[in-house]
């Protein structure tokens, strides 16, 4: 019974990380648009300046994975430490620069890439204390993070109609510091972070085939069927972001108004909350394989459920299917990621998790816009419907193979 009040100490900070993260992820992303809008950039100028942050940072989260599994001083804690001290700069500058277009459209896009690297290391850090013996509850962290997220977005949307759009700057400084001060208080002990493993301790031959360890294709031999996965996760995320991005227009087919689309977003937030607050328990039950499969089929079924929708009112029902799509994936993932891969690449594995997730986010934004203008809103549905489909065949096609695999492996 001595390990019960640091594991509750340590899954209510791991909450309160959660949600200080995605609090500052939710103003840095959903209010860009508004800030940059408000500063003179055109909306084709802000997609373009979305699409190289998203772009940039999914490097940034490989990158970040990369360091942190091979040099042992590197620990999630310190580089998350190092990076809310980039973005305190970043936010610095856009306050005292704030007449600078050229500022503003520098360093915003900054700021954004150093919050999507932190990404990794936030999903990291559960590993690193279960590691320890201590056990942290990812799937109510991450509810919390949500929750968290839903409350930000409320507040500072009213508080930028009543203070204006400079307000956006001055919560993410205070974020930024609320985030420094959760991550300085967590314990994480250089030296003893990363494991080391069989393969490296011992000096027998790796798969990379003779490829540099920490190299992109060293990764993708070593291991091929979770690499194929994140192909899949990409095609949904993709997908994810077409139905952000151009959720207004479908809404506005259907006879709906900006006030709708605010609805369904928040039907789609408190729809995810149930599976992440109670994910600890639906480990239980199924395996992570298996969760990552019913996601996929869950993102069709989503898709599917759009291309079929004659009515707002039938858009608010269908996001009850955010509970096996994205709820299931963002949840799941992180799991899915630790298990795919040894101890000694588990936060490369997060990094590359979170940067697939982007890439996929990046490439919807772009060919959705390119199918709309030049197809229309009824071709982008489809297109979505076909993304996802081939997606989910991949990640069941990937996860088949990475099963017998396993049991190959372990038969000999």
């Amino acid at each position: 019974m001595a390990d019960a009040h640091p594991n509750i100490k340590r899954n209510i900070q791991y909450k309160a990380l959660h949600a200080c993260y995605w609090m500052l992820y939710g103003m840095a992303t959903q209010f860009a648009t508004v800030f940059l809008l408000s500063h003179g950039f055109r909306a084709y100028m802000i997609g373009i300046l979305m699409a190289v942050s998203n772009l940039i940072a999914a490097g940034g989260q490989m990158f970040v994975g990369t360091l942190a599994d091979r040099y042992p001083r590197l620990t999630w804690k310190n580089i998350c430490l190092f990076v809310c001290g980039l973005e305190a700069l970043c936010l610095a500058g856009l306050f005292i620069f704030s007449r600078s277009m050229i500022m503003n459209g520098g360093l915003y896009p900054v700021f954004l890439i150093l919050v999507f690297t932190q990404m990794p290391l936030i999903n990291a850090a559960v590993f690193y204390y279960e590691s320890r013996g201590e056990h942290v509850d990812f799937g109510s962290a991450r509810g919390t993070g949500s929750l968290a997220y839903a409350i930000m977005s409320f507040a500072l949307g009213h508080i930028i109609v009543r203070y204006g759009e400079q307000s956006i700057i001055t919560a993410g400084i205070i974020l930024t510091a609320a985030l420094f001060m959760v991550v300085f208080v967590m314990p994480c002990s250089a030296g003893i972070a990363n494991v080391t493993s069989e393969d490296e301790s011992s000096g027998t031959s790796d798969p990379s085939g003779g490829e540099p360890a920490g190299s992109f294709i060293a990764f993708t031999r070593k291991y091929p069927w979770f690499m194929l996965s994140l192909l899949a996760v990409c095609m949904m995320l993709a997908f994810n972001a077409i139905s952000h991005t151009y959720m207004i227009q479908l809404i506005e087919s259907l006879g709906g108004d900006s006030a709708d689309m605010g609805s369904v977003f928040s039907i789609e937030t408190l729809a995810e909350l149930p599976v992440m607050f109670g994910f600890f328990y639906i480990l239980k039950k199924f395996r992570i394989n298996t969760l990552m499969v019913i996601s996929g089929f869950g993102f069709v079924l989503k898709a599917l459920c759009f291309v079929l929708a004659g009515s707002v009112t039938m858009l608010y029902v269908l996001q009850i299917f955010q509970i096996i799509s994205y709820a299931m994936l963002a949840s799941a993932s992180v799991y899915y990621s630790n298990e795919q891969v040894e101890a000694v690449d588990s936060v490369k594995g997060q990094g590359y998790m979170t940067a697939a997730m982007s890439i996929g986010s990046m490439a919807g934004n772009l060919t959705g816009g390119f199918v709309y203008d030049f197809a229309g809103l009824r071709a982008l549905l489809f297109y979505c419907l076909a993304l996802v489909s081939v997606g989910a065949v991949i990640m069941l096609l990937s996860i088949l193979k990475s099963d017998q695999k396993r049991i190959s492996n372990s038969e000999n």
